[in-house]
């Protein structure tokens, strides 16, 4: 009987060995990017350590809204490892929009600091929601400790995805394709788009998406790009930087084939024409933009790499 009681007890042990292992292997794989809401749809993935010291890529992102945003719940840029920011198509504080932060910041004192700025204590689903009175935006700490930031539709977004992850966006396509090519990589900016049907039409949609996360003059001749693709179903891009340059990659999911051949051929053909014939028209940064691109096409789908130099980009606004 004793003998029977400890096979018991043990394999009780076991049973619970093997259900923290799993529960602990999922929590591993959980990520920003894995908790964007299905209602958005653009999603900019940042490495903060690389991002926040320099100046390019903070022109490039509106930065200093973010370094706001952290010294209000009292964390220090270098306490961030990674944000990720979505949008839906109605970026409003009454629509979808948010950050996801992970980092090595105290859980205790930021949630320390939210209730000591009388921020409303409410609850959805079992989790602590902080609500501004100010503007209505919402914080929460998430199961992981990744900290969520943004309209309450956004934040209540995220903690759905936590509770059933099923429903991340990125589990959907396009976004499945697109995460492949860029969230997955180890670029310090990478941006991921798909329009719904009904605003594939809309000739500059796609830029003002952008815009609500990125500074489309501050990536240069990468937003004039963006500015002239027109109306893709869905977008894509990446940043790096080597020295003085940073080599950029552009995909664009077109609604067919054609759309995407006048893309193609507008550029090719601006990059074939002498350019010395258009000096009186075209700045000498321009030239040099052209030839920086090269452009390829497979059926509706566009492929745009360019180098954007230092000459290229606007001049960063000092500290």
């Amino acid at each position: 009987m004793r003998v029977l009681e400890s096979r018991k007890v043990r394999s009780c042990f076991l049973l619970l060995v093997l259900v923290c292992a799993a529960e602990a292997s999922a929590q591993s794989r959980v990520t920003p990017i894995t908790l964007v809401p299905p209602n958005a749809i653009a999603v900019a993935k940042i490495n903060w350590s690389v991002v926040r010291q320099d100046d390019r890529f903070r022109a490039m992102l509106n930065a200093d809204q973010l370094d706001k945003a952290l010294a209000q719940l009292k964390i220090s840029g270098d306490e961030i490892s990674e944000i990720v920011i979505f949008s839906g198509i109605n970026s409003s504080p009454t629509g979808v929009l948010g950050g996801i932060f992970r980092g090595t910041y105290s859980v205790a004192a930021v949630s320390a600091q939210l209730k000591s700025q009388g921020f409303i204590e409410d609850a959805y689903k079992g989790r602590t929601v902080y609500v501004d009175r100010r503007d209505q935006s919402c914080s929460s700490i998430l199961r992981s400790g990744m900290l969520a930031v943004g309209s309450r539709k956004g934040v209540e977004g995220v903690i759905d995805v936590e509770i059933n992850p099923r429903l991340s966006l990125t589990s959907k396509p396009p976004f499945t394709t697109l995460l492949t090519r860029f969230a997955r990589s180890r670029q310090p900016i990478s941006f991921m788009m798909a329009l719904p049907l009904e605003y594939q039409a809309v000739g500059d949609v796609a830029a003002k998406v952008v815009s609500t996360i990125f500074s489309l003059s501050g990536l240069g001749p990468l937003g004039y790009v963006v500015d002239k693709i027109g109306f893709p179903k869905a977008l894509g891009f990446s940043i790096e930087r080597r020295g003085l340059t940073f080599p950029a990659e552009l995909v664009a999911e077109m609604k067919d084939s054609y759309s995407a051949a006048l893309i193609s051929g507008t550029l090719n053909v601006a990059q074939a024409i002498d350019l010395n014939m258009l000096s009186d028209r075209m700045s000498p940064s321009d030239r040099e933009m052209l030839k920086n691109i090269s452009v390829n096409r497979e059926g509706p789908v566009l492929s745009i790499k360019m180098i954007l130099r230092e000459q290229d980009l606007p001049q960063p606004i000092p500290k």
